[in-house]
């Protein structure tokens, strides 16, 4: 929310990592493909569910972007040492006109 893509990187697994050479990269795939994402007025998440070994993570968004588009997501998580970190992001696309926000159940 703060246009920090260097401390954002942070959190990115490795493998993520390998596909973006510097923040500004990153932070240019995200204002392009993901502008919700970039520019948002509100996120919720959902709770986050483990395969069996607690090795990758799921968790449901729920986001509002600035222009007040909704869209919903799944951010992929890998355990990496002691931390998860970003894999991935699923989704992303818009929600139907009429829904007012994200539900309770993301």
């Amino acid at each position: 929310g703060r246009d920090d893509y260097k401390t954002a990187v942070m959190y990115q697994s490795a493998g993520l990592k390998k596909n973006f050479p510097s923040p500004e990269a990153f932070r240019a795939m995200m204002v392009r493909t993901y502008p919700e994402f970039a520019h948002f007025k509100s996120v919720t998440f959902g709770p986050a569910q483990s395969d069996a070994t607690g090795a990758h993570l799921a968790i449901l968004a729920a986001i509002i972007g600035q222009d007040g588009v909704k869209v919903r997501a799944v951010y992929l998580m890998v355990r990496e040492a002691k931390a998860y970190r970003v894999e991935g992001v699923a989704g992303g696309a818009q929600l139907p006109l009429g829904n007012n926000g994200p539900s309770k159940d993301v």
